[in-house]
């Protein structure tokens, strides 16, 4: 199901890590490929297999205003199983601040 994600940018990564992280514990186990996984690590693939329907529901803009004053700012985090960064604009114009 992960693979069928068309996420080229990795924007819905935070989504789609926690399948991944799922496999890596089954492989651990050394399951063969008919086996039956563990009972707590199915619960949590239903579990993320039933929220995935609000994926649908998010929408990225794309569009940038660049002008004088444009900040960068980069976070990164990572844990032993992952890790992770976050990009965005900080855009200052006479109406405010802009996050894109």
């Amino acid at each position: 199901m992960v693979h069928k994600i068309f996420d080229p940018l990795g924007i819905l990564s935070p989504t789609t890590l926690l399948p991944k992280i799922l496999l890596k514990e089954a492989w651990k186990l050394k399951l063969k490929w008919d086996d039956p996984l563990p009972e707590n690590i199915w619960k949590i693939f239903q579990k993320w297999r039933d929220e995935r329907q609000y994926l649908e529901k998010i929408d990225i803009p794309r569009y940038v205003e660049v002008n004088g004053n444009l900040e960068l700012h980069l976070f990164v985090d990572e844990c032993k199983s992952s890790y992770g960064a976050c990009v965005y604009v900080r855009t200052v114009t006479p109406l405010g601040v802009k996050l894109d």
